[in-house]
């Protein structure tokens, strides 16, 4: 059923617009830099520590994220195919909000 889903609906054919508003809403100058391929996505930030603060203030707010177990500098974001444009929209307000909470 989930196979039949995804090839009768549009979900994949949205990942490069739902990553790329992923990608624009994500500036701050404490990320590094966003990687992606589809819709997992690292936001590396300068340290295990900082990334530990923000994984913390994001689930305070209801947004569930963690790190990577290879890059402890990078949190990462994935998502399901069908999140809306105003998921993504407010996933990047909790986490920009966390940003700005754990400096």
């Amino acid at each position: 059923a989930t196979v039949q889903e995804l090839i009768e609906g549009d979900w994949i054919a949205q990942v490069p617009k739902k990553a790329a508003l992923f990608r624009a809403l994500l500036q701050h100058n404490a990320i590094i830099e966003v990687r992606n391929a589809g819709l997992l996505m690292a936001v590396q930030m300068e340290s295990f520590d900082f990334i530990q603060k923000v994984i913390h203030h994001c689930l305070e707010k209801g947004l569930i994220t963690d790190w990577f177990l290879f890059n402890s500098e990078s949190l990462r974001i994935a998502p399901p195919l069908i999140i809306s444009e105003e998921e993504i929209r407010k996933a990047c307000q909790i986490i920009l909000e966390s940003i700005e909470e754990a400096l």
